[in-house]
């Protein structure tokens, strides 16, 4: 079958027409040529190749001697090899990019541990330092004994409440902390609490008022802890609005991604919120421009505490974008609905 073939018979046509400058510079340099090609079986199918090329002689008559070997088992080795070496690869870029995500994880957590550290210290040392300095002066200005010792109070009570803070923050950490959550009219909460702050909130000059929505949304929450995440923010309303001010505390219900939210707002006329400061209100011990400028008392602890209640109960807290600096702020919690049919007349999907 091969003697009454041409060698352009055996390739494809563009292949040949590639292979045979470079075979003819290999001959022309060294008498021999050695290449990879493409073949044709006699059925039309293609195969690689190795092509070995001898120009000899026979009889003193120039002889061209042509060595054909099929490679295609080699060439499937070679492919698999590749691919698996491609995986290989694969597999050590991910690996490298998971250590090196996790090498930046430690690395924050380590940040977050320092920066924790130093807070609670700094936290800590200035209660300290003031219930020294006045236990001194007890000793040394005994006339003004009552002054020293009503400091001593306030500092010995804040002391207990930042580590209160710390410990309760902790059991949420290791989820310690009892939750028992049940069916709860979030008007009915609001408006007790509201009712509980109402005394506070003359004796400091301030409007204190409950707006309660048509149809209490009912969530599914543990009273006692919700119960803390709203007293806090009525504690920092409470601190920040000053006299003549007001506090209203609204609840209403939303639609929101096709989930009905039951949302309980306070809202105040204080100095507002820095923007700068938006997105770390609710890390532990920070404390935003206003309350440092202030004076206003706080451990950076509340708001945070806040946050770890509300996500467990499944909901979010932020603050109302539409708020500016100096014109108050609205603190929001988000809670599911436990149950719609008290909420289908409420005006669900309107914003405040």
């Amino acid at each position: 079958e091969l003697l009454a073939l041409h060698s352009r018979d055996l390739v494809p046509p563009a292949t040949f027409e590639a292979i045979i400058p470079e075979m003819n510079a290999q001959l022309a340099a060294k008498g021999t040529a050695f290449f990879e090609a493409e073949g044709i079986y006699k059925d039309g199918t293609l195969f690689p190749t190795e092509v070995s090329v001898q120009i000899t002689s026979m009889e003193g008559e120039p002889l061209t001697v042509v060595y054909v070997r099929d490679i295609t088992e080699r060439k499937r080795a070679e492919a698999a090899l590749k691919k698996y070496r491609d995986h290989l690869e694969d597999l050590v870029r991910q690996r490298t990019s998971e250590l090196k995500t996790a090498n930046e994880h430690l690395m924050e957590l380590s940040r977050i541990k320092d920066e924790f550290v130093s807070n609670v210290t700094h936290e800590l040392r200035t209660p300290i330092t003031s219930l020294k300095l006045h236990q001194y002066l007890l000793t040394q200005d005994p006339e003004k004994a009552g002054e020293h010792v009503a400091v001593i109070r306030r500092e010995t009570d804040r002391l207990a409440h930042i580590i209160d803070g710390l410990l309760h923050l902790s059991r949420l950490d290791q989820g310690r902390v009892p939750f028992s959550p049940a069916p709860l009219s979030l008007n009915a909460l609001a408006e007790q609490y509201a009712l509980d702050r109402a005394p506070l909130a003359e004796h400091k000059g301030l409007s204190l008022r409950f707006e309660g929505a048509m149809n209490s949304p009912t969530v599914l929450a543990d009273e006692g802890l919700l119960g803390q995440g709203i007293s806090i923010l009525l504690t920092n309303a409470l601190n920040y609005t000053p006299p003549g001010g007001q506090i209203t505390i609204r609840t209403e219900s939303r639609l929101a991604n096709g989930q009905i939210w039951g949302r309980l707002l306070v809202r105040d006329t204080g100095p507002g919120i820095d923007s700068d400061d938006r997105p770390r209100l609710f890390e532990r011990f920070f404390r935003g421009k206003v309350g440092l400028e202030s004076g206003t008392p706080g451990t950076g602890l509340g708001l945070a505490l806040a946050k770890e209640i509300v996500q467990l109960h499944q909901g979010r807290i932020g603050v109302l974008s539409e708020d500016r600096p100096g014109e108050g702020a609205t603190f929001v919690i988000e809670l599911p609905i436990h149950s719609i049919h008290a909420q289908e007349e409420d005006n669900a999907g309107n914003e405040p």
